[in-house]
């Protein structure tokens, strides 16, 4: 009587059939066969055995269920996780982590890592998990910032006859105004990238110095008669 057992890898299934004798057919969705020495106790087929009989390598941070040493019974299944090192780069601080199978959204949410809406990673979060992946995340940040700024006033010239030519009276001073101006700052991983106005307003209106300029004629000196 054959054993068959089910394995589960990374969400893709497959099985073996095993007997006393030592020669192993793999499931027909893996055509080629695979010779397995026979047990050390005859009948007796450990995880390790099914594994290598369907050609499924494990690597060593990968978990195995049920573990080595078990005695695999008929229908019964071995659960493989994957397991991956990558790097993550989050805000210029490179980190090496292990991770579990999956997307790359669960595998952030695997360590704790939170990304904020405005947060930007190089890679969708849908992506699958692989070994060696580089993620780096770019912590985004606004702040909004209002400055004062002075309106510099105008130096205006009026001509008038109440004043000689070449005569000249300041009629009113001349005074700054100001304005509010309203930005928004970009900031990325902490540091300063951008600053975009985003209004204007004046507060205070500038006041024109105008200089009154005489245009009137002299009069005639009076020559005294000798």
């Amino acid at each position: 009587m054959k054993k068959v057992i089910a394995i589960l890898v990374s969400g893709l299934f497959a099985s073996a059939a095993f007997a006393a004798a030592p020669v192993v057919e793999k499931a027909s969705v893996i055509p080629e066969k695979a010779e397995l020495a026979a047990p050390a106790e005859a009948g007796k087929i450990e995880p390790a055995d099914a594994l290598k009989a369907a050609n499924i390598k494990v690597n060593a941070s990968d978990s195995v269920t049920p573990s080595a040493g078990t005695t695999l019974e008929p229908d019964m299944k071995i659960k493989i996780k994957r397991w991956y090192t990558i790097s993550i780069n989050d805000a210029g601080k490179t980190v090496s982590k292990d991770v579990p199978e999956g997307t790359v959204a669960e595998a952030l949410e695997f360590l704790g890592i939170k990304l904020s809406p405005t947060d930007k990673l190089n890679v969708k979060s849908d992506s699958k998990v692989e070994d060696n992946l580089k993620l780096k995340i770019d912590r985004i940040t606004y702040k909004t910032v209002q400055s004062k700024k002075a309106i510099a006033f105008k130096e205006v010239e009026k001509k008038t006859d109440k004043l000689y030519t070449g005569e000249t009276e300041v009629q009113t001073d001349g005074s700054n105004g100001t304005k509010l101006i309203t930005s928004q700052e970009t900031y990325v991983n902490g540091k300063l990238t951008s600053t975009k106005k985003i209004s204007e307003k004046t507060t205070k209106k500038a006041v024109n110095k105008v200089t009154l300029v005489g245009t009137a004629k002299r009069p005639e000196p009076v020559q005294e008669e000798t």
